[in-house]
């Protein structure tokens, strides 16, 4: 009989202490009836690109006109077979309105799996070499962010293509080549993303 009043006790003593740190820990001591948002279901709800653009204003002078949910990048490479991923395309023009027009580009933001950013580009890589033409070539270059590549269309040769991944985030740039200040502010980009993610 001691033994079971003993368990008992025991029992009390640990269910005190899991509470009393239960309500300690708890926002402003309050007892919470909803669990916290985990940082996943927050990082899948972020507009990483409005975040760039809203981080300095007067280095990136830019404004999203358009954002949706898309199943392709760059127009023509479906990527609705690769799980696990939501893809956002972000259509910006300059916000100043005597800006020419070559200051427009496209963000493609591709969200994945946590700690998975590697897989998730090579994935996203694999894919666009299976889809691509006889006309276009894919160039690695590791500038941009943790790896990425150019991709070259022979047939639209006005247009920059460029693929990068910065942790477990992934980026398309579709850009108008005939403007040298649009790769130098892709790079601006690209580096701050770095420092924001």
């Amino acid at each position: 009989m001691q033994k079971l009043q003993l368990f008992i006790i025991i029992l009390v003593v640990t269910a005190l202490f899991a509470g009393g740190d239960y309500v300690i820990n708890s926002p402003r001591g309050e007892v919470s009836s909803l669990p916290p948002a985990s940082t996943e279901d927050l990082q899948a709800d972020q507009n990483v690109t409005q975040l760039l653009l809203a981080s300095d204003r007067a280095k990136f002078p830019y404004r999203i006109d358009a954002r949706s949910r898309a199943q392709e990048i760059f127009d023509k490479f479906d990527l609705s077979s690769v799980s696990d991923i939501r893809i956002y395309k972000n259509l910006l023009s300059a916000v100043d309105e005597a800006a020419p027009p070559t200051s427009a580009m496209t963000v493609y933001e591709i969200q994945g799996p946590k700690n998975q950013g590697k897989l998730s580009y090579l994935n996203i890589k694999l894919k666009l070499i299976d889809q691509k033409e006889l006309t276009t070539n894919i160039n690695e270059d590791g500038n941009y962010g943790y790896n990425s590549f150019f991709y070259n269309d022979i047939n639209n040769p006005s247009t920059g293509y460029l693929f990068t991944q910065i942790k477990d985030y992934l980026f398309g740039f579709e850009f108008a080549k005939d403007d040298p200040k649009n790769i130098a502010k892709i790079k601006e980009m690209i580096d701050s993303l770095m420092i924001l993610l």
